[in-house]
């Protein structure tokens, strides 16, 4: 399942408001798989997102303005209003 993360006090607050994907683990907790595994979080700190994302952390990407640099996402935002994925950032090894 994936969805926005709204817990501020998680990984001191760099997952908030960062799209995330995870499993139920019980009634009211969840298990973030992406994109730091094995942090448990309340149900009622995601909202939940009904279309997936183009890509997933560590998709392998390259620059729209320069093919030959790649590197892989490590981050995906959310735009409320729009309801769209924005500000996916992708490290790019350093030659």
């Amino acid at each position: 399942m994936w969805g926005i993360c709204l817990d501020v006090s998680l990984c001191e607050g760099k997952l908030f408001q960062q799209v995330i994907e995870y499993k139920i683990k019980e009634k009211n907790t969840a298990i973030i798989i992406q994109p730091t595994p094995n942090i448990e979080i309340d149900l009622k700190f995601i909202s939940t997102i009904d279309n997936l994302p183009k890509f997933k952390y560590g998709d392998l990407v390259s620059s729209f303005n320069i093919i030959y640099k790649k590197g892989g996402i490590r981050k995906i935002g959310w735009h409320f209003k729009n309801h769209t994925f924005i500000n996916i950032t992708a490290e790019y090894p350093h030659f």
